[in-house]
């Protein structure tokens, strides 16, 4: 009898691609209850779990950059720079909490401001961004600390850079603008949301923008409510992270970037193990080699791909390029 299970996006978009290209499929998911696909042409075979787990991912490099800690050390023994950051294990006592942060943050620049984001976590869940005084940082980190490790980081200024690798090599990039909209001073807030949402729905089921905390703190500080009617031509921000997965819009820069950022993606191939990847940057300018001021956030080693197909300016088939990579087509 056939088990149940959830299909990935990514895993629909790798079997579409498969039936064009005349790769024979083999469904796994019913039988084993989990997104499951082996993929067959030219005499050879390949297994891809949840469209993101592919041959070649060892289990330690997997935890490693599920961990922001011990991949920013990962990062940093491979040369690349992260930005400088404080972890507070779970358990640390409040006043120790407060005595790190406050160290921390003096011996930053005065006008700096910080992140805190959970230690595990993907999508841009729980990250504070902005947070400018001790007082802010602590509050962030005791709300994630009920809950496993934080990490506090010196926020880098400048566009969020999303850089994606197929056998080792930089195939796509792009910038990542956090979610907003126009105001035609006819709809409310709630209006345009729920279309913005529906349209981020449909590229990828996994994405979402729902009016949160977040939104709503947002809001306040342009003077808006969920019920307010922006007038025509308002540029109303709605996030503060610039994840796709929350919205965030992303443009493609792949033509523009500079090509010492192949070099970044070459060495954590070749350190790591890893074939598939992305890497989330921060940069002042993705056109200048990334020695002129940008930091690398995390290795993505289950990464998602699908913001590349339906990226602004360009897209890309990720899908294809993965498959002809796997198969050695």
């Amino acid at each position: 009898m056939p088990v149940a299970f959830e299909r990935d996006p990514h895993s629909a978009a790798l079997i579409r691609r498969a039936g064009e290209l005349g790769i024979e499929v083999q469904d796994l998911g019913p039988c084993w209850g989990l997104d499951a696909v082996r993929f067959r042409a030219a005499g050879r075979a390949v297994l891809v779990i949840e469209g993101a787990i592919y041959p070649g991912l060892s289990h330690a490099v997997n935890l490693i950059c599920d961990s922001k800690v011990a991949c920013k050390a990962a990062l940093e023994e491979l040369g690349i720079p992260t930005p400088p950051g404080l972890t507070l294990p779970r358990g640390l006592p409040g006043p120790r909490v407060a005595a790190q942060i406050e160290a921390f943050v003096a011996a930053q620049p005065g006008d700096a401001r910080f992140v805190c984001k959970p230690v595990v976590g993907t999508n841009g869940v729980g990250v504070s961004m902005d947070l400018s005084t001790p007082a802010a940082i602590n509050r962030a980190a005791l709300a994630l600390l009920a809950e496993g490790d934080a990490l506090v980081e010196l926020q880098i200024q400048g566009r969020d850079l999303r850089l994606h690798a197929i056998s080792g090599r930089l195939v796509a990039a792009c910038v990542r603008e956090p979610a907003s909209f126009l105001g035609d001073g006819r709809d409310t807030v709630v209006a345009h949301v729920a279309r913005k949402a529906a349209q981020i729905r449909a590229r990828n089921p996994q994405n979402d923008l729902v009016i949160d905390a977040q939104v709503l703190a947002l809001l306040a500080e342009q003077g808006l409510t969920p019920d307010a009617i922006p007038a025509a031509g308002q540029v109303v921000r709605l996030k503060r992270v610039a994840n796709v997965a929350q919205g965030g819009v992303p443009w493609d820069v792949t033509d523009s970037l500079h090509p010492d950022y192949a070099g970044w993606m070459a060495r954590i191939a070749e350190g790591t193990g890893l074939s598939i990847f992305a890497l989330d940057v921060m940069t002042p300018d993705h056109r200048a080699p990334p020695a002129a001021g940008a930091w690398a956030l995390e290795i993505n080693a289950r990464p998602q791909w699908l913001h590349h197909t339906f990226s602004e300016g360009r897209q890309h088939d990720i899908a294809g390029m993965t498959l002809r990579a796997l198969l050695g087509l």
